[in-house]
Formats: structure tokens, C-alpha cells, sequence
């Protein structure tokens, strides 16, 4: 695809999506998070925005069983699919692409990179991850980060709330996964 010319590029991207787009909607019936109308628009789209985009990366986790990692270096966020990093496998082949479909990062040839390390590099550069929040009751929360010696920092001049825990407790779940 390389040496090929634009036209030749464009027709199998559209060919490929179309085939695409015709599994997922006889396989992916039911779903209420992939409607026949989001998965068709974003499978149509020759420039998808980042909802058609994670549209996309739902679809080839479901059809393909294909991880993404979504990265906007100038506005510092990355998103993941699964969104929640509990339910990642270093089993699955993973896609790692930037937010405009422009640059894509191949580490198939090299050690497996730590995709709990490389989130966490990230945020100490100032980046947005979402991690999934802990769901344990509050006083388990405080024990666990305290037998864990997590620490906890709240808003100035509050104290901890359970939000605060779920959060530091599911960052901490998920970089254990990860690693």
C-alpha cells in the first residue's frame, strides 16, 4: 500500500470499511452502545471525529478482538478500548494511533511495552488518562490505600472523599493490571 497510488489507497480503505460495516451490523446486532446509525456513520466517514473514533475502536475490539490506544499529543489525553484498563489482555493485538488517524505506532517488532507505564509517564507529563474508578465502600477504600500506602489528595482545604479514594484505588488497580 506504500508504493500505491491515493486513488488505489482510498478505494481498499473504503472497501475494507464497507466489509467492515456489513459484519458489524449483522454480528453486532442489540447493542445499545453500537446502533446501526453510529456504527454506519462511523464507518462511512472518510475523516472520523473522536466519537466515530471510539466507535470504530468498540467495533474492532467486538468483531476483532483489536485493543486501541487513542493519543492527542497536543492537547495531552489518551483514551483506551476497553475504556476500562481492568479488562486489558497483553494477549490481544493492540493499535496505537494518534486522534487524527494520521500517525500510527507499530511496537509489534519490539518488547512488549507497559502500557501501565507508559499511562503513567503521560500523566507525570501532564497528559489526561481516565482510570477506572475503584467500587469498593468507602471505609474498604481508606483501608486498602492505607495498607497500600497510596496517598490520597483531595481538593485544598478538604478532606478525602470517597471519589478521591475510587480514583486513586482505580489508577492503582489498573497500573497492577497493566504491569
Amino acid at each position: 500500500m506504500v508504493i500505491a497510488g491515493a486513488n488505489y489507497r482510498s478505494t481498499e480503505v473504503r472497501d475494507k470499511s464497507f466489509a467492515l460495516q456489513e459484519e458489524a451490523l449483522s454480528v453486532l446486532r442489540g447493542n445499545r452502545k453500537l446502533t446501526k446509525a453510529k456504527m454506519g456513520d462511523a464507518l462511512s466517514s472518510m475523516k472520523p471525529n473522536e466519537d466515530q473514533t471510539k466507535v470504530i475502536a468498540r467495533i474492532l475490539l467486538a468483531l476483532k478482538h483489536v485493543q486501541t490506544v487513542c493519543y492527542n499529543e497536543e492537547k495531552k489525553t489518551v483514551w483506551t478500548m476497553p475504556e476500562d484498563l481492568r479488562a486489558w489482555s497483553t494477549s490481544l493485538r493492540t493499535i496505537w494511533i494518534d486522534s487524527r488517524a494520521e500517525h500510527f505506532l507499530d511496537f509489534s517488532d519490539s518488547a512488549p511495552l507497559c502500557l501501565g507505564l507508559w499511562l503513567s509517564e503521560r500523566e507525570d507529563e501532564g497528559w489526561t488518562v481516565d482510570w477506572p474508578v475503584s467500587e469498593e465502600s468507602y471505609e474498604d477504600m481508606k483501608r486498602i490505600a492505607l495498607e497500600k500506602g497510596l496517598t490520597v489528595r483531595p481538593l485544598e482545604g478538604t478532606k478525602p472523599k470517597k471519589d478521591d479514594f475510587a480514583r486513586v484505588l482505580g489508577r492503582h488497580y489498573a497500573i497492577q493490571h497493566l504491569a
